[in-house]
């Protein structure tokens, strides 16, 4: 069991400790390795094989670098389908976590300034562990076949949001800048637009279909160099991009859908 956490929360640690006492699974603490091994690619072999990440979200543990290492470590669980199971200190405000937790699901509360909050975190963790040290392989299958499920609709979200800002601005504003600023987006994240499957995910085709027809709109009035893919638009191509028939209506279109898919179910 990965432990994501800050060295400095000695409650944390020493719950988590007992918590796991008397189990068959394990924790895992990086400052327990002995060093040599690469940081990075200690933490993804590790996680590779981990049942589940406990991650404990305190004052310490999102502070300076301790906070990297926290996001890298989330970053790897999620991409390799490994559940994770959130902790988040009281004092903690929504905006102080990393963006990455936000499909994470419901945080558990966490005291670690009263010795009642301390028993409870043990229980707590324990309760966790047992289930998964109890969870049969079939129950294991499920479980990674669900969090792939919402890893691959946290990332879809993730791409719609970043789209879909740009989207309405331009519909709102229909301006040079706001082109050159839609085409940007798109630039970016072009890869991923194209890397979507309807098949397998809640994006409609028409949402997919409309993102790629986005894309081809943006690069013919994008300057290229020979041979080259398309750099960033400038202005003399942006008033050409506003001026084309497709994009006005497009534009409408995408932000109407692309609103609603992201409208709470």
């Amino acid at each position: 069991m990965f432990i994501s956490h800050s060295k400095k929360d000695s409650v944390i640690v020493s719950a988590v400790r007992s918590a796991f006492s008397g189990l068959k699974i394990e924790p895992y603490f990086v400052e327990d390795q002995p060093a040599g091994v690469p940081p990075t690619k200690e933490i993804v072999d590790v996680l590779r094989g981990a049942e589940a990440l406990f991650v404990f979200l305190t004052t310490s543990s999102l502070a300076g670098d301790t906070r990297d290492w926290i996001v890298f470590e989330l970053g790897a669980a999620f991409a390799h389908n490994i559940p994770i199971f959130p902790w988040k200190q009281n004092a903690i405000a929504k905006e102080q976590l990393p963006r990455l937790l936000e499909q994470v699901g419901k945080y558990r509360d966490l005291d670690i300034q009263s010795s009642q909050g301390g028993i409870e975190l043990v229980g707590d963790i324990r309760n966790i562990a047992q289930t998964i040290e109890h969870t049969s392989p079939q129950e294991q299958v499920e479980v990674k076949r669900a969090t792939e499920k919402t890893y691959y609709d946290a990332r879809i979200r993730g791409m719609l949001e970043g789209v879909f800002g740009p989207i309405r601005y331009l519909e709102d504003n229909f301006t040079e800048q706001s082109a050159i600023q839609l085409a940007e987006t798109v630039r970016i994240r072009r890869n991923g637009i194209l890397g979507l499957d309807p098949t397998t995910s809640k994006v409609a085709p028409n949402i997919s279909k409309g993102l790629i027809e986005l894309i081809q709109l943006v690069e013919k009035h994008t300057p290229t160099y020979p041979f080259a893919a398309p750099v960033q638009m400038d202005f003399d191509s942006a008033t050409a991009f506003l001026r084309d028939p497709k994009t006005e209506p497009l534009i409408a279109t995408l932000r109407k859908q692309i609103e609603q898919r992201l409208s709470p179910e």
